[in-house]
């Protein structure tokens, strides 16, 4: 009973951590893109 609670619960927090890594990592890219665009196509 621990064990399957204890697996589901490791993987909710595993796939949440994930989401919230990529909307952190998108959001930083484009926070980087809208800033450097014109620098980053010149170069």
């Amino acid at each position: 009973m621990t064990g399957g609670r204890s697996l589901v619960n490791w993987s909710l927090v595993i796939s949440g951590g994930v989401v919230v890594w990529l909307a952190g990592t998108l959001y930083l890219m484009a926070k980087r893109n809208s800033w450097g665009l014109a620098d980053r196509v010149r170069v």
